[in-house]
């Protein structure tokens, strides 16, 4: 077994493989009543619950 950084670069490559070999699909939908959309998001915006800002790096 090799180590993380060897795992995790060989993980972005066969994604990246993937991606593309696969860039010509897509998906479509046709326009119906009977589809709703819903998004969730798992964000605690940093604990900041005042502005629901949060800073990174």
């Amino acid at each position: 077994m090799g180590s993380p950084d060897e795992e995790a670069a060989q993980d972005a490559q066969q994604l990246l493989r993937h991606l593309r070999k696969t860039s010509d699909l897509k998906l479509t939908y046709k326009p119906s009543s009977d589809i709703v959309l819903e998004g969730y998001a798992d964000a605690d915006h940093g604990g900041d619950r005042v502005d629901m800002k949060s800073t990174t790096g």
